[in-house]
């Protein structure tokens, strides 16, 4: 709830955060677009007709200032070299004819008088250059006034343009101070946030203290009970085996006495080579045919180790038709260091359990305890036969021979401290996950323990399992751990820390 609660915060604040910041970013990308594009189109404009203006006026200028120059120039120059030498020939004619001096002064005159005429007929053409000239001049003149102009529209545009500028600076900082009050109010609000945040994680973490502590109330009493049901039909199934006074008896109450653990049991007769059915609870299709017990199935390995085998190592039997992820298990009925019957069960018939299931263990327990019972029974016809042999007439006493069992695996420790309810819980808890880890995976572990990487191999397993341990076993059990790990190290390593690998994880 806790998680709960802040993500919901924290996705609210970063949703009002992204929409504030997209608006302002929107908004200065419009503003700067509008204030360069109304500049550019203003200079290039006013550049253009400027620049096309000046330069079509310039060259008109340009080129008739040098076409009249021109042409002035080369009409005085024609006048003045006629005047030389009109100047020489009346010269050379005075020289000529010095005797006839009126005729030559006549002629001298009038070409002295056509030279002056053409002579200020020249100044006229020089001086009408020189207006044309200043006229030319006037026009430059006019032409710079219409450029100054020109310079001075520029300047304004210029001038209107910073003026649009500053009012769009303006815009932008009245955005910005807009966005400065958007980030203050968003700042109020992550603050009233963090408050309401905190209270309801107060809340939260109150409820969650509340409900975990009365959760773990209601698991421990009902682990408590659970625990109290299976030691009482593991007591009446004991019972019940050592109540058995034939052999029939005895393996018809060990059927019975695994029902209430395995939804499906069966017990087979060891006859040579041949398993005959005896008595099955949970099956349909097991006929009166007898199986084989020279083959390398699960039942057949279990006569011939002579200890438990399950289908982590071989393939269930096919009269099961045992479903995938489940599991089967075939305990060997011992009488006399000989198997002489096969007890068969799985959990096919039943609904996938979330825990780890505990009825491997029992089946085990009650398979060794028929054995038990069975050798008691044939130790005592044997020892009634025996009498027999020796006194017929008497009949024959029973003695009263109470089957041995094995102390449980809490006497077997040597003595140490105390431990409390929760302790023993969580021993058996990770007793039960890591039988669980050996059952499903026997062939894993061999290989495992043979390559001494049980950790690597089964890693997955192993950390599934310590997940469902941490879960279930509060953290005040400071040991808890600890247990996990010597569970590993004495189920799964058989005793041997090294066959684990790399260990520290789990410590």
């Amino acid at each position: 709830m806790r998680r709960m609660a802040e993500d919901q915060l924290r996705t609210a604040f970063e949703a009002i955060h992204a929409k504030f910041q997209d608006e302002l970013d929107a908004l200065r990308r419009a503003l700067e677009a509008q204030q360069t594009k109304a500049v550019e189109e203003a200079r290039r404009h006013a550049d253009a007709a400027a620049e096309a203006q000046w330069s079509a006026k310039i060259d008109a200028l340009r080129a008739e200032a040098a076409t009249a120059a021109t042409r002035a120039r080369e009409e005085h120059d024609r006048a003045l070299a006629a005047e030389r030498q009109q100047l020489e020939a009346a010269r050379l004619e005075t020289r000529q004819h010095a005797e006839t001096t009126s005729r030559a002064e006549q002629d001298r005159a009038r070409e002295l008088d056509t030279a002056r005429a053409e002579l200020a007929d020249a100044r006229r053409k020089s001086e009408t250059a020189s207006a044309e000239l200043d006229a030319m001049r006037r026009e430059l003149e006019t032409a710079r006034a219409e450029r100054t102009a020109l310079t001075a529209a520029r300047e304004e545009a210029t001038s209107a343009l910073l003026t649009e500028r500053e009012r769009a600076a303006a815009e932008i900082e009245a955005s910005r101070q807009r966005a400065v009050a958007l980030e203050h109010a968003r700042a109020q609000l992550q603050v009233t946030l963090i408050a309401d945040r905190d209270q309801a994680l107060q809340k939260a973490n109150a409820l969650y203290e509340r409900d975990t502590a009365a959760a773990v109330t209601e698991a421990r009493a009902q682990e408590r009970q659970a625990q109290l049901a299976i030691v009482e039909r593991l007591l009446e199934a004991v019972k019940a085996l050592d109540s058995g006074r034939t052999l029939s008896e005895t393996l018809t109450a060990l059927v019975t006495a695994i029902r209430p653990h395995a939804p499906r049991s069966a017990v087979f007769i060891v006859d040579r080579d041949q398993l005959q059915p005896w008595k099955a609870v949970g099956f349909e299709n097991l006929g009166p045919q007898p199986f084989s017990a020279s083959d390398d199935g699960l039942l057949a390995r279990a006569v011939r180790n002579a200890e438990p085998v399950s289908t982590a190592v071989t393939s269930a039997p096919s009269f099961a038709s045992l479903p995938s992820g489940r599991a089967a298990l075939a305990v060997p009925i011992i009488v006399g260091g000989q198997a002489v019957a096969v007890l068969y069960a799985d959990d096919g018939g039943a609904q996938p359990s979330q825990a780890p299931a505990s009825w491997p263990e029992a089946v085990q327990i009650l398979g060794r305890h028929a054995s038990m019972c069975l050798a008691h029974l044939t130790a005592v016809r044997t020892v009634q036969a025996a009498r027999f042999a020796v006194t017929p007439k008497a009949q024959p006493a029973v003695p009263s021979v109470t089957p041995s069992v094995a102390p449980p695996r809490s006497q077997q420790q040597t003595a140490a401290a105390p431990v409390s309810d929760e302790e023993s819980s969580a021993r058996r808890y990770a007793r039960l996950l890591v039988s669980e880890i050996k059952l499903y995976n026997e062939s894993a572990v061999r290989l495992g323990r043979e390559r001494r990487d049980l950790l690597t191999r089964l890693g997955a397993e192993i950390e599934r399992a310590q997940r469902l341990y941490e879960e279930r076993v509060p953290s005040s059990i400071g040991a808890r751990s600890q247990y996990f790990h010597q569970e590993l190290v004495q189920t799964l390593a058989d005793g041997d820390p090294g066959l684990l690998g790399s260990s520290a994880r789990h410590r």
